[in-house]
């Protein structure tokens, strides 16, 4: 019987691909920073404070706009779609 580290060390983990802007928009702001944890930085930069708007969806946020473009170059590195 193959030993548990043995099987996880062939399987890949799943990496969510990089996000799209308009993506990002419809999603909240919780889930953006749970599934592309690199996000956190850009919303710490940027001033924004997780537990206050944490539930609301990106775009009911001043500037979502250039929010979601930050988001998007900062989850570059992912693979694409």
């Amino acid at each position: 019987m193959p030993s548990r580290r043995r099987e996880f060390l062939g399987r890949r983990p799943f990496l969510e691909p990089a996000p799209a802007s308009t993506e990002l928009l419809d999603r909240a702001v919780h889930e953006i920073a749970r599934d592309f944890p690199e996000a956190l930085s850009t919303f710490r930069k940027l001033g924004i404070d997780m537990a206050r708007v944490g539930g609301k969806r990106l775009a009911e946020l001043p500037g979502s706009e250039e929010l979601a473009d930050a988001l998007v170059r900062c989850s570059a590195w992912r693979p694409p779609r």
